[in-house]
């Protein structure tokens, strides 16, 4: 095999950028953090499951246990604000990335859809 059939038969994927974590002298990349932060919230229909949803988590060796840890400190953070509690209350009836068809044709596949009696809330995951 030549040097110029390589190109041809061999490519690489680049998912994003990587970073040197100065704290732990690793690298890391951005786009990893952000699927498995959607991959977290499309687990969890209410509060009560982060924890055992982290812990799926990292026995699928996606993350370990320190970024097990660190994820749970951030959401429980997060779950501090009443509003975004709400949205993990069990009062919801939740669909994840389900297609909504618009007026127009177009379609709009949001994270999360949060249905209650007369209600529907839509949310679109930015990490």
């Amino acid at each position: 095999m030549h040097d110029q059939e390589i190109p041809k038969r061999l490519r690489a994927a680049f998912q994003g950028k990587l970073y040197l974590d100065g704290s732990e002298g690793q690298l890391i990349r951005p786009v990893n953090h952000g699927r498995i932060m959607h991959d977290l919230f499309s687990r969890i229909r209410n509060a009560d499951d982060l924890a055992s949803s982290l812990d799926r988590i990292c026995l699928k060796g996606l993350i370990d246990l320190k970024t097990r840890d660190e994820l749970l400190k951030r959401t429980e953070r997060l779950f501090q604000d009443v509003q975004v509690l709400s949205w993990f209350s069990g009062d919801w009836n939740v669909l994840n990335e389900i297609e909504i068809i618009l007026p127009g044709g177009q379609v709009r596949r949001p994270d999360r859809v949060l249905i209650r009696e007369d209600r529907a809330r839509e949310l679109l995951g930015e990490t």
